[in-house]
């Protein structure tokens, strides 16, 4: 049976400001919102033995700025302390207390449900012409995100995707997008539509 990680870490303080917590390598699978509003929690470091990590496991950790997973992990990967599947084709978790800009590598075909969500100190992201699906709520949040270009490669783009990015005031959106869900851009305030690219 898979076991949540509620009581099976280690965590150590990082110079009074912050700790790491190490999943213990006995742990299958870490829990939805397992970790939700851990305040402090700066580092994250997943064992080869996680094989399954919820969605929202570390929702509202906004001092997270880093996850690392064991090399030898067969389901996970990590690359600048950014959470992917094994093979890096889907971003999964951006740490919620990362600041500044952002690359997405080239590698990923699918930014994932809720990958950004609550990342209120990103500047910017650019996503590159690998990417195809923007997955639901995958920039929720994202409140210092004031621009956007979404390239000619992405075909979907999820529910809320953009929802409640307040200084969002432009957006780059091609016709290649087929399939656009609810809501994507519902209280983007910053953002009016004369002046935007949509379609």
């Amino acid at each position: 049976m898979a076991q949540n990680t509620n009581k099976s870490y280690e965590s150590s303080h990082v110079e009074n400001f912050g700790y790491t917590v190490t999943i213990h390598d006995s742990i299958s699978e870490i829990g939805y919102c397992t970790y939700n509003g851990y305040r402090g929690l700066r580092s994250v470091i997943i064992p080869r033995s996680v094989v399954k990590i919820e969605r929202n496991a570390f929702d509202d950790c906004s001092d997270l700025t880093n996850i690392t997973v064991h090399p030898d992990n067969p389901a996970y990967a990590s690359v600048d302390g950014v959470l992917f599947n094994k093979d890096r084709t889907e971003l999964l978790i951006f740490p919620r207390g990362r600041q500044g800009d952002y690359v997405v590598p080239d590698s990923v075909v699918k930014i994932g449900r809720g990958a950004f969500e609550g990342c209120s100190y990103l500047g910017s992201v650019t996503i590159p012409n690998s990417v195809t699906v923007i997955g639901e709520g995958a920039f929720y949040g994202c409140m210092d995100l004031s621009s956007i270009v979404i390239p000619d490669s992405v075909t979907e783009i999820g529910d809320y995707a953009f929802g409640s990015c307040y200084n969002l005031s432009a957006v780059t959106l091609p016709k290649s997008v087929v399939k656009m869900g609810n809501n994507v851009f519902s209280g983007c305030i910053s953002l009016p539509q004369s002046n935007s690219n949509l379609i």
